[in-house]
């Protein structure tokens, strides 16, 4: 009898077809497109990292703690002016890709819509296909800025922004951010992995937005890709609902 079975059959409508994600690239010693630093790690970093490795209680062959405690409270500190004392505001992933997954499943339905403007960071529209949700995509204006009254129009559940955006390298607005927020009902995520290449940030709108997911990396300037450290601030109740569905 399994030996009839048509395999595929048993698949997910949505996992038949699938495609794994190709970056169209062959590695190279330099390479750009990922914007990731061409020094490498700070010194520090490295001398942290061969400690780890050579430490048999807490080094590298242990599980680590499940949730990140010890990191959350670093990173509370650093941001402790937008978000309190509390890590309870903050989810660490394997990556800003584990970080938006959970994000996608946590804070949607199936058959709701996810907007993922385009030219843009995909993954999210990726991420909303795969666990059975909708997704729009909608294009940016001609000179690479955010159509907002086309956002508006699409009543999605969830709106994930990018800014400074990836490709287009232009960062969006406050203005523009805090109109999708005040204009919808919808969760907004702003991944903000180069924010520290901009002069400017939405860390300001946490406190009021608790619709707000702010998503960073240590990826882009801290030149640590290799160790999948992504992270979101957010509203303690918002965020404890992600962190729920993290492996």
């Amino acid at each position: 009898m399994s030996g009839s079975i048509n395999v595929e059959d048993l698949l997910p409508l949505r996992f038949r077809q699938v495609n794994l994600y190709d970056p169209l690239r062959e590695p190279i010693e330099y390479d750009l497109s990922d914007n990731t630093s061409q020094w490498g790690m700070a010194p520090i970093v490295l001398e942290q990292i061969r400690a780890l490795v050579s430490n048999d209680l807490n080094g590298l062959s242990r599980y680590p703690d499940i949730y990140a405690s010890s990191l959350k409270e670093a990173i509370t500190k650093k941001y402790s002016q937008y978000l309190g004392e509390t890590p309870g505001k903050i989810i660490v992933g394997n990556g800003t890709d584990d970080v938006l997954d959970c994000i996608v499943r946590a804070l949607t339905d199936e058959g709701d819509l996810v907007l993922n403007p385009m030219p843009s960071f995909p993954m999210a529209g990726y991420f909303a296909k795969f666990n059975g949700r909708q997704v729009q995509g909608v294009e940016l204006n001609k000179d690479g800025s955010l159509n907002v009254e086309d956002i508006l129009s699409a009543q999605a559940t969830l709106i994930y922004l990018c800014s400074p955006n990836n490709p287009t390298g232009l960062s969006i607005s406050n203005d523009q951010i805090i109109e999708i927020l005040d204009k919808s009902n919808s969760f907004v995520v702003v991944d903000e992995a180069y924010a520290e290449f901009s002069n400017q940030h939405c860390l300001d709108l946490l406190e009021k937005y608790p619709n707000l997911i702010i998503m960073r990396t240590f990826s882009k300037l801290h030149a640590l890709a290799g160790l999948r450290i992504g992270f979101g601030l957010g509203n303690e109740k918002v965020i404890t609902a992600v962190e729920a569905l993290r492996g």
